[in-house]
């Protein structure tokens, strides 16, 4: 009788042990598909530190998230999130399809940060894939803002 605990709290032990490496597994595999995090993950195995608070020396582009910040997050009808992507009053676009618009045009920018980070990871610019990752953690947030005031209006 005690051989068979003694095999059973093996197994316990295994399994556990199992299903720890298996969640590991899981989380880093998560990691990898974002870019950003997969950004994040290189920059601390190369000893290049980055927060939550690190700001984007380009004064266009945060102005630019500054601005499509706030018209997301004040607005109170579709109207006002359209003047994000309708630059021209006189073409009619369903609304959905701007507040979409506003979506890819963020999403393209993006593709073009998530290149620039492969493009000096690549050359081992660690300075540039910071600045880089930085930059897209305010587009990601921007494209998240967006998609929610979609999804909720």
């Amino acid at each position: 009788m005690a051989r068979r605990k003694s095999l059973t709290s093996v197994r316990k032990n295994k399994q556990d042990i199992a299903q720890a490496l298996s969640a590991r597994i899981n989380e880093a595999y998560q990691g990898l598909l974002n870019p950003l995090s997969r950004a994040e993950y290189i920059l601390q195995r190369h000893h290049v530190p980055i927060s939550e608070t690190e700001q984007v020396d380009d004064i266009e582009f945060m102005s630019e998230i500054m601005e499509s910040r706030e018209i997301i997050d004040e607005a109170e009808d579709r109207s006002e999130v359209e003047s994000l992507v309708d630059q021209n009053n006189s073409l009619f676009i369903p609304t959905t399809c701007r507040v979409s618009l506003l979506i890819g045009v963020w999403a393209a920018e993006i593709q073009n940060t998530v290149k620039e980070l492969e493009d000096t990871v690549g050359k081992a610019r660690w300075e540039d894939v910071k600045s880089a990752a930085v930059r897209l953690r305010y587009l990601q947030g921007i494209e998240r803002a967006a998609k929610k005031w979609l999804d909720n209006n």
